[in-house]
């Protein structure tokens, strides 16, 4: 099998000799899925299977994986990278944010040119329901 060419330049090393770059992304998406009490249509669906119930029912189990994430996994995530002196990139949803404001204020703190980057994923983890938004979307 052959490998296309290096794109590195000719000659090109990483600072300090170093022989491996890493990109570190964290998804923040927690507390932006759908959600039967807060008015969606649907709920999301069950973990990665991506089954979604007939009726439109609460899945107290994903929304307690959701919270323990947020709540649990997060402050472990901040601490470990922390502890490292290792820079992320957090892609976040703005709802999840809005829902854990302690979490907003920990990722803009560490926030600096060459430091910690912050992306926006989206406001909600997947399109509005067009219904509650009141919006007309050519997809589904």
């Amino acid at each position: 099998m052959a490998f296309p060419p290096d794109p590195a330049p000719k000659g090109f090393s990483w600072p300090g000799g170093a022989k491996l770059a890493l990109s570190i992304v964290v998804n923040v998406e927690e507390g932006a899925e759908r959600r039967i009490d807060e008015g969606d249509k649907r709920p999301e669906p069950v973990d990665e299977l991506g089954a979604v119930p007939g009726k439109p029912i609460r899945i107290h189990g994903n929304e307690s994986n959701y919270q323990y994430g947020i709540n649990r996994g997060a402050p472990r995530i901040l601490k470990i990278l922390d502890k490292a002196g290792i820079n992320a990139t957090w892609t976040v949803c703005g709802q999840a944010l809005e829902k854990a404001p302690w979490l907003a204020e920990a990722i803009v703190a560490r926030a600096s040119p060459g430091g910690w980057a912050i992306a926006l994923l989206a406001y909600r983890h997947h399109a509005p329901d067009p219904d509650r938004a009141g919006l007309s979307l050519p997809y589904g």
